[in-house]
C-alpha cells in the first residue's frame, strides 16, 4: 500500500503597494474626488483610509468600492 503526503502551503509576504497616493492631493470644496490606492500580499492586506489621523468611513459624502481600494469624497 502506497501513502502519499502532501503539504501545501501559502507563504505569508509584507504586503507591496502596487498603487499609492502621491504628496499632496488638493481638493476644490462641493467637488465630489476620487482617491484610489490598492497592495498586494499574503494574505490580501485590508485597506484603510485616513483623514488627519482620523478613519474615513460610510457616510453621505463617502462611496468605498468593494474592497475600499477607492473611494470618492464630497469635500464640503
Amino acid at each position: 500500500m502506497e501513502i502519499i503526503f502532501m503539504c501545501i502551503f501559502q507563504a505569508v509576504s509584507v504586503p507591496i503597494f502596487t498603487k499609492q497616493l502621491q504628496g499632496t492631493i488638493y481638493v476644490e470644496a462641493g467637488v465630489k474626488h476620487s482617491l484610489e490606492c490598492d497592495a498586494i500580499g499574503v494574505p490580501q492586506p485590508i485597506i484603510s483610509w485616513f483623514l488627519d489621523g482620523q478613519p474615513i468611513t460610510d457616510d453621505n459624502n463617502v462611496t468605498f468600492n468593494k474592497n475600499h481600494t477607492r473611494f470618492e469624497y464630497l469635500f464640503i
